[in-house]
């Protein structure tokens, strides 16, 4: 059996979602660290636009491009290339929305996105918060950590 190559190991680490973001039906909530190779750094992942926040899971470099489609009033669906968008309208109270894969969709349900998202499931299915969750996940996952950004929904 070969090894992976280092093209191999550099493909499947872009894949994964390093971060996670929590929605307990209440608060939206996510992590801070942004994960390089063999190093951590801390970094914003909630962000305000004309109409509310967003997070972004998967690829950084994505945020300016749908920061610009949702201040356009545009649905970042065509903007998200590698990345989960996850979002609150000031103009739907009580909703969260996400897009992925090129749909956008309402997540009614208790939802957890990202490498953590296992762990923060659990952790609300027993009855914790968002962002108790993804503080819980940070323990477990070796790609979150670092402060947890929320807002009450």
């Amino acid at each position: 059996m070969e090894s992976p190559t280092k093209e191999t190991e550099v493909s499947q680490k872009e894949e994964k979602e390093m971060t996670t973001i929590a929605w307990c039906g209440k608060e939206l909530a996510v992590d801070s660290q942004t994960t390089e190779t063999y190093t951590k750094d801390y970094v914003p992942k909630m962000w305000d636009w004309g109409r509310g926040k967003f997070c972004i899971c998967g690829d950084y470099a994505d945020y300016p491009i749908v920061q610009s489609s949702l201040n356009q009033d545009e649905d970042p669906v065509e903007h998200s290339k590698k990345s989960t968008v996850i979002w609150i309208d000031s103009n739907c109270p009580g909703k969260v929305f996400y897009t992925e894969q090129k749909t956008t969709m309402e997540q009614v349900n208790p939802y957890a996105w990202g490498s953590g998202a296992a762990f923060a499931l659990g952790a609300m299915a027993a009855g914790k918060t968002a962002s108790e969750a993804v503080s819980i996940a940070a323990k477990y996952d070796i790609y979150t950590g670092g402060d947890i950004s929320r807002i009450k929904v």
